[in-house]
């Protein structure tokens, strides 16, 4: 079976080079069931038919992105659209990114398939719909975005060759499948291949996998005996035979305790037809002092399965499970565990994350489990609203959580009884050997439609109905929260002062499937963490990986921000980074203006395990595109005059109070700058900033650090030459310098110039300047309207009193107009009492002693 790498690579593509994959190999039997995440392309067609050609090994994908599983198309990786989850939840409004196909192809060679043997791809999930060529030969299509299936591909599969795999996923939510979800819901899904998928060689006799809806596979095992003294085991092991003639097959089941110490052995014998899968029944002799599952002690047996044809070992199989009993009890959200009382306390989850959507690495999921079983308040965790992934049934098993299974969705639409079954039915064959697996969760609607509850009926080891726990949090993911310096003391926590940053990996694998959670959180000068803050963070990943969410975080807490613009809420806030899958040193830093900058190393390592029976080639890079969509979108300047010019060492000053250190940075900056005008409102802003940051740092500041402000301070001084170039009145102008000083240089939010310009281009020319008056600035300023009212309604009055006698859709007109018009008016929103509907409306409200431009009455005129 071996053969010489260099060999296999002349029949592989030019196209493509070389990755190296593990594997798992049993010698003693040819079994090999390897990892296929890695070396796809990608590419999202909003039209045309899914028979177009890009399922032919000949098609030239080339230019398409090389992506590895989970992957989802809809969440901001891929869309680069700002929404943290996916786009929309649902088709309404835009749907470029629902109604289209998302493809997907992977080049692999295997070496001599012995006539004997069998090959099959297996899927934990795609999301919904989707169809699969192997060498360009259709080999099915499978509903529904949950469950487990797997394709047959033995006999299209080419023996020391090129082979291509390719799958074409719906997301369509008016397909004529009805394939759930068919309709906008208040949870986000997430399209494409978003779960795990593996390549597997068999012998022809051998246990068929576990969970999908169209035939039987792999072990139950149920415990129908449980006292506390002994404890009886029933396992069902399902055989298929494939070869051409019957064959005598002996199955020898081992019962192993937690350390792998043989228990019990069962031996049974059967002849299998042709084409027959069947099912071995065996029951254990009475196991004594057997050691009960529980939340306080998850203790976890495994069946050991080897299938023999005659006397050769041709297939085995590992099933880990528990014994426990469970009924409920008469109160809500009460059960009974080995008939002691259990109150149930915990989570609602959804198997999600920002930037990356549903396409979650199993990493994440242990890490959430990790925190779940250290809070003391969480016993119970319910996946909401459809089936979770496997991998949280494990957790759930070796932590001792108990877990409900969630298929309410499936009664929420005209689904017909059939599709239904197939998905019940599939998840079920999946899941049911969990002992944390407590509730199959049905709703009355589907547990009265025909067929539905059969196979749920037939266990009696799990309740049939939603438990009604406590929900101590709605929702949640985790995935990574950092350490906390000075947490367990008192302390009086200083000024902001700089960003640290940590990081969930030291070290990931190169490879397109690893990504790391980066928490950066803002200190004070001793180290000392402050929670809360809403600094603009700008985030910026150098290396072999990129940022898999935006690069500029601003926070929701402006309530004019909306999810478009606003990226969290406060810190500590969390970005992830992905590998490009090269290796290397990858480093993380987040600016923020006026703070010191964090930063953090992350080594990506190349995988040299080498692989000789499954060759899994790795796409070449060059001339590649990400997938993308066209947008309307401004032309941005790019080059921006440099009043200030980098600096390429660090800063060190030595001053004793931050008036000091003004005076030095300032002088420092007019050294390197001469051209510089150090009067201006740009220059003093940034030299109060940078002083700022300094004397908070011990006097140091790193050349990044500064040239990140002095290039918000450029951008500044190119919108203020364009301000003061404009016919709008001299202090309107002020005004607006102010505004952009405080938000580009003191917030650090970026502008485009030309966007700005254009929006000052709208803004009609003349109109009275109204100020809200404050202590800071005196009354008397020629033409200038002076009023103690905030409300614009109310400044508006102060120039033209007849506004008061506007109908409501003028009034609406104009105070829209005007607000757009001035960045230091406000919105914010509040019940309205006169709508039936219940609608909120929004209250216009203007900063005190800043300029408001109120236009000529012919703007806003009935």
């Amino acid at each position: 079976m071996k053969f010489i790498t260099i060999l296999i690579a002349v029949l592989v593509s030019a196209n493509y080079s070389f990755g190296q994959k593990k594997q798992g190999t049993d010698p003693g039997i040819q079994v090999i069931e390897s990892s296929f995440n890695t070396g796809w392309t990608f590419n999202y067609f909003q039209s045309g038919a899914v028979s177009s050609g890009y399922e032919s090994p000949g098609f030239n994908d080339s230019r398409w992105p090389i992506i590895s599983l989970p992957h989802t198309w809809n969440s901001f990786e891929t869309t680069g659209e700002a929404e943290p989850f996916t786009r929309s939840p649902g088709e309404t409004g835009e749907t470029f990114w629902w109604t289209g196909w998302g493809w997907y192809r992977k080049h692999f060679v295997m070496n001599t398939v012995d006539t004997l043997q069998k090959v099959f791809i297996e899927f934990e999930g795609v999301q919904k719909y989707c169809k699969v060529w192997i060498n360009g030969i259709y080999a099915g299509d499978h509903l529904g975005g949950y469950g487990s299936f797997d394709f047959d591909i033995t006999s299209r599969v080419r023996p020391e060759a090129d082979n291509l795999l390719a799958v074409a996923v719906s997301y369509n939510q008016k397909d004529e499948f009805l394939v759930h979800p068919v309709a906008p819901a208040t949870r986000n899904t997430s399209c494409g291949i978003y779960r795990d998928v593996r390549i597997v060689t068999r012998n022809r006799l051998y246990i068929p996998m576990q969970g999908s809806p169209d035939h039987e596979g792999g072990v139950y095992v149920t415990t129908p005996v449980i006292s506390d003294n002994e404890a009886v085991a029933n396992i069902r092991t399902w055989v298929r035979n494939d070869y051409s003639e019957p064959r005598s097959c002996v199955l020898q089941t081992s019962v192993l305790d937690r350390n792998k110490k043989l228990i019990q052995s069962i031996k049974s014998q059967a002849e299998i037809s042709p084409g027959e899968t069947y099912m071995f029944a065996q029951a254990s002799k009475p196991l004594r002092d057997i050691h009960l599952w529980s939340p306080s002690d998850p203790y976890l047996y495994t069946v050991y399965s080897e299938v023999f044809d005659k006397k050769d070992l041709s297939d085995t199989c590992s099933t880990v499970f528990g014994f426990r009993a469970i009924r409920s009890g008469e109160k809500p959200g009460e059960v009974f565990v080995n008939n002691v009382r259990t109150e149930l306390s915990g989570v609602f989850r959804h198997v999600e994350f920002p930037w990356i959507g549903d396409a979650v690495p199993g990493w994440m999921i242990k890490t959430d489990y990790d925190q779940l079983a250290d809070n003391k308040s969480v016993n119970f965790v319910r996946i909401t609203g459809y089936p979770g992934n496997i991998r949280e049934f494990e957790q759930g098993d070796m932590k001792g959580l108990l877990m409900e299974e969630d298929f309410t969705a499936l009664a929420e639409h005209n689904f017909s009884d059939e599709d239904i079954r197939r998905q019940i039915t599939g998840i079920f064959r999946r899941d049911r050997n969990h002992p944390s697996l407590i509730s199959w969760c049905v709703s009355d609607t589907a547990v009265s439609l025909r067929g539905v509850p059969d196979i749920l009926l037939t266990d009696s080891s799990r309740i049939l109905r939603a438990l009604g726990a406590r929900i101590v949090s709605p929702d949640s993911f985790f995935a990574y929260k950092g350490t906390e310096k000075n947490a367990d003391k008192t302390v009086k926590p200083g000024e902001a002062a700089r960003i640290v940053l940590n990081s969930s990996h030291r070290s990931i694998p190169a490879d397109r499937g690893s990504v790391a959670v980066i928490l950066a959180d803002i200190t004070d000068s001793e180290g000392n963490r402050l929670e809360g803050l809403t600094n603009c963070l700008t985030w910026k990943a150098e290396g072999p990986a990129e940022l898999a969410g935006p690069s500029l975080y601003l926070s929701y807490a402006d309530s004019s921000r909306s999810l478009r613009t606003g990226r969290y809420i406060s810190t500590p806030a969390m970005n992830l980074i992905r590998s490009n899958g090269k290796p290397g040193e990858i480093r993380i830093t987040v600016f923020s203006a006026g703070l010191a900058s964090g930063s953090c190393e992350i080594s990506a390592v190349e995988d040299t395990e080498s692989m000789s029976v499954i060759i899994q080639p790795m796409p070449r890079e060059e001339g590649r595109k990400p997938v993308t969509k066209t947008l309307l979108v401004t032309e941005r300047i790019e080059e921006i005059p440099r009043e200030i010019s980098p600096a390429g060492e660090d800063i060190n000053m030595t001053a004793d109070n931050k008036k000091k250190l003004y005076a030095l940075i300032r002088n420092y900056i007019k050294q390197r700058n001469p051209a510089v005008d150090t009067t201006t409102i740009e220059l003093v802003t940034l030299a109060d900033l940078l002083a700022g940051q300094l004397f908070n740092n011990s006097g140091k500041m790193s050349s990044a650090d500064y040239n990140f402000n002095a290039s918000h301070y450029n951008t500044c001084r190119l919108i203020a030459s364009y301000i003061e170039s404009t016919k709008l009145p001299s202090l309107y102008k002020e005004g607006l310098r102010t505004y952009y000083s405080k938000t580009v240089i003191v917030g650090g939010i970026e502008k485009n110039p030309g966007d700005e310009m254009n929006w000052m281009n709208w803004i009609p020319s003349g109109g009275t300047v109204v100020v809200v008056r404050n202590d800071d600035r005196v009354s008397g300023e020629k033409g200038v309207v002076y009023t103690d009212h905030t409300d614009l309604p109310g400044i508006i009055k102060a120039v033209y009193p007849q506004f008061g006698k506007f109908s409501v859709y003028a009034r609406d007109r104009a105070l829209v107009f005007i607000n757009k018009m001035n960045p230091s008016i406000h919105v914010s929103w509040q019940d309205d009492p006169t709508t039936v509907d219940g609608k909120r409306k929004p209250v216009y409200s203007a900063e005190k002693g800043q300029p408001i431009l109120i236009p000529e009455y012919k703007f806003i005129s009935e």
